[in-house]
């Protein structure tokens, strides 16, 4: 694994208002979180629809941004109003060899329908929390290197990125990108969130198209 290759993008959450401050937009207030629109007939599923804890139905398959593989696990919990995802980053494509985890959390807000996508809303992810753990002595080493977190790395124990971000786990400071502007579709007891091969933090840039590896209801 090379000490410069990023792991990926996937790693900043489900999924997640503007990154420079508030702004006026069609999902509506980030902050309280929660389902912005008007009445249940407006929709396909509302905030407590999606509900509960989720996880990936197989070890998912994913990309570094030096188009090495790499191989992630994923476990959602959503309330109305919150949310938090556990990634873990695999060597193999078993997932049986652990090198990362990585642990976010905030508050979430359902908003207008998608034009494009059917069952799909869009959806503001409020960005609170970030860390990470290392599960292999190289990758905390390279943590080390890449200076994410305040302390020495090591293996088991987490520390917060959150303040500066990790540009090794592609994970971007809370205050660098309080929000993430993404997509959900649920599809029975199946969920998707938005395809992550652009910038998330910027609502002018919010996904068009729906990744292809789903979250399982637990």
């Amino acid at each position: 694994m090379s000490a410069r290759r990023p792991l990926c993008l996937l790693l900043t959450s489900l999924t997640l208002a503007a990154c420079a401050g508030d702004s006026d937009n069609e999902t509506g207030d980030t902050a309280a979180g929660g389902d912005t629109a008007d009445t249940a007939s407006e929709v396909p599923f509302s905030a407590d629809d999606i509900a509960g804890t989720w996880k990936s139905v197989a070890c998912e398959a994913a990309v570094g941004a030096d188009g090495s593989p790499l191989y992630l696990l994923r476990t959602g919990t959503l309330t109305a109003t919150e949310w938090a995802m556990h990634v873990e980053v695999y060597a193999d494509d078993a997932c049986s060899y652990g090198l990362v985890n990585a642990d976010l959390g905030g508050t979430h807000t359902l908003g207008a329908v998608s034009d494009t996508l059917d069952a799909t809303r869009l959806a503001d992810f409020a960005r609170a929390t970030a860390s990470a753990t290392a599960l292999d002595a190289t990758m905390a080493g390279y943590l080390d290197a890449f200076a994410c977190g305040d302390a020495a790395w090591e293996v088991g124990v987490a520390q917060d990125v959150g303040a500066e971000g990790c540009a090794l786990l592609g994970i971007e400071s809370l205050s660098a990108c309080p929000v993430e502007y993404d997509l959900v579709h649920l599809d029975g007891a199946l969920v998707y969130l938005g395809d992550r091969g652009g910038g998330m933090c910027d609502e002018a840039n919010r996904t068009t198209a729906l990744s292809t590896n789903a979250l399982q209801r637990q």
